[in-house]
């Protein structure tokens, strides 16, 4: 007992003399720094692969700081690795101060760059599943070449990355540089590769769900147990899972260990969305001529994207008002349980007095993450009479989330032909690209062509310009033709998942055999938001020549980007 409280008195006294050493220490070094001369200017010579600014910005020493001898000494470390990852790991440099009047120094930095570095020999070992001239040509660093650290480093994240997408996530690359010739400065690379084993999926679990049913997730994510691990079937996943419209987020996956170091286990965690809205707007409109019968005016839409949670889409839609139009669309995801989708849809519409009424079918594949297409069959009529014939999409698309993409591009074409007694084909090209520029600062753009030609084009199936789709700051339809141009360009501000504003400029062209419209312009501001009817989109757009308080206002409900 006496033992032990001798030994604790010891301890604390021993505590006691090291705190008071750390505060003396520090009260010290606050002294130092208080009476340390300022750097009144920075003088560097010698320097030449590396400009006079650059040179000096790498040391990491500012005009009106502090000088010590700790910071001059992380400063000449801090220069000399930047001339390494440059390529001259032979530099040299000194460091000299000047005193000026009445507590600053000069700081002088006199640079011996030396010759620049080569690789005189790069030798990789431990390679079993990768030829040498592949990995080689990974790494992208030859003999004979200035070395590059940078370059280097970028080469074995791709040997890494290539590992990891044959099923070798645990492979692991050790780099050890030694000097060849101390005098030309050559340097010796050797670069280890451990393969470490071949790893497959164990398990793939899913959490969050209440509604979807997990065979739908496993064919959306395409990830099955005893699958070879890939790290870009673990990134297209996710994206698909986001893409799916089934969900409101899904959390970074986790790829845990499994039973050994060969397998490993697949979990997504999920949150649901809403899948299923309804949305209704009705009107009255008086009659405007005398003897003709009032008209109920709005639109009435359904929407469920999840039916059941087996990922199957249904949509109804009546829209009534200057036209008429009735649609029904519904959407079998994976055919017979195979990655093919069924889509059909019905519609009908009236227009200035014609009556078109469309049925169409198609089969949709993913022949890739990024690349699909789409082939079917269609029966149209207007008026007295009728066609059928065929149509056929293919679509580019690397959008990062499809509702509110951030980056990524989309390219996709479509075309259709009818004969009979209506004879037409048209083609359509629509490409849009999306760069994040700060924060959530996006710059969205878009570009479109179209062509239909006929000798009985059905007034529904021309070509349209103006309104909320091609040309804000017009009214709906107001041009019309057999060929059209448009573009657009928008500032989007980010303010949630599904949500941003945005201003935006657009142009457009329309023409026909018989003459062409002349580019018009419209610009505005406008704003996507998240609502229970779905993406409710409004615009206000202008036309140069009007003024600002007569543009006109467009608004989409249930939108989709």
């Amino acid at each position: 007992m006496t033992t032990t409280s001798t030994r604790t008195a010891t301890s604390r006294a021993r505590l006691t003399l090291v705190a008071a050493c750390c505060w003396a220490a520090l009260i010290a070094s606050r002294a130092i720094a208080a009476d340390a001369p300022v750097i009144e200017q920075i003088v560097v010579t010698g320097a030449s692969a590396l400009a006079i600014g650059d040179a000096r910005a790498a040391t990491g020493l500012a005009e009106g700081a502090a000088y010590t001898a700790e910071e001059a000494e992380a400063a000449m470390r801090l220069l000399l690795n930047a001339y390494a990852d440059h390529g001259y790991h032979l530099a040299d440099a000194t460091i000299a101060v000047e005193p000026r009047p009445p507590d600053a120094v000069r700081v002088l930095i006199d640079v011996h760059e030396g010759a620049p570095t080569t690789v005189a020999r790069l030798q990789l070992s431990g390679l079993a599943l990768m030829a040498d001239t592949d990995a080689r040509e990974l790494l992208g660093v030859e003999e004979s070449r200035p070395y590059d650290a940078n370059r280097l480093g970028a080469g074995i994240k791709r040997l890494s990355d290539a590992y990891s997408q044959s099923g070798h996530p645990l492979a692991r690359i050790t780099l050890r540089i030694t000097v060849a010739t101390e005098e030309e400065g050559d340097l010796e690379l050797l670069i280890d590769v451990d393969e470490g084993p071949e790893v497959e999926f164990e398990a793939v679990t899913f959490e969050g769900m209440r509604k979807t049913r997990p065979g739908l997730l496993a064919n959306i994510a395409r990830i099955r147990p005893g699958d070879r691990y890939d790290s870009r079937r673990v990134s297209d996943a996710r994206r698909r899972l986001l893409n799916s419209g089934i969900f409101a987020s899904v959390h970074p996956v986790d790829v845990l260990r499994g039973s050994d170091a060969g397998h490993v286990v697949y979990r997504a965690r999920v949150t649901e969305a809403r899948t299923a809205r309804f949305l209704g707007v009705l009107g009255y409109a008086p009659p405007t001529v005398a003897g003709e019968p009032a008209q109920v005016t709005g639109l009435i839409e359904g929407v469920e994207t999840n039916i059941l949670g087996t990922g199957r889409q249904a949509r109804a839609r009546w829209e009534s008002g200057e036209n008429r139009t009735s649609r029904f669309a519904y959407r079998e995801p994976f055919l017979f349980g195979r990655r093919v989708a069924l889509d059909m849809e019905w519609d009908a519409e009236r227009y200035q007095g014609s009556r078109t009424r469309a049925a169409r079918s198609s089969l949709d594949w993913e022949l890739a993450s990024t690349v699909s297409v789409s082939v079917g069959a269609q029966a149209v009529s207007a008026d007295e009479s009728s066609g059928r014939g065929a149509l056929a999409s293919a679509a580019f698309d690397t959008r990062d989330f499809r509702p509110n993409p951030s980056r990524g591009v989309l390219v996709r074409g479509e075309a259709d032909a009818v004969t009979g007694g209506i004879s037409f084909a048209r083609f359509e090209a629509d490409a849009r690209a999306f760069a994040s520029v700060a924060g959530t600062h996006v710059l969205a753009a878009r570009a479109t062509v179209a062509r239909v030609a006929g000798s009985d084009i059905p007034l529904t199936e021309w070509l349209f310009m103006g309104g909320a789709d091609t040309l804000r700051g017009y009214e709906e339809r107001q041009f019309r033709g057999t060929r059209r141009l448009t573009g657009s360009v928008e500032y989007r501000i980010r303010t949630g998942r599904l949500s941003h504003v945005f201003a935006f400029v657009d142009i457009g062209r329309v023409s026909d055999a018989d003459g062409a419209v002349a580019p018009k312009v419209g610009y505005g501001i406008g704003a996507n938001l998240e609502s229970r009817g779905g993406l409710v989109r409004f615009q206000y757009g202008i036309e140069p020549s009007s003024s600002p308080l007569d543009g006109k206002v467009h608004l989409s409900l249930g939108t989709t980007l």
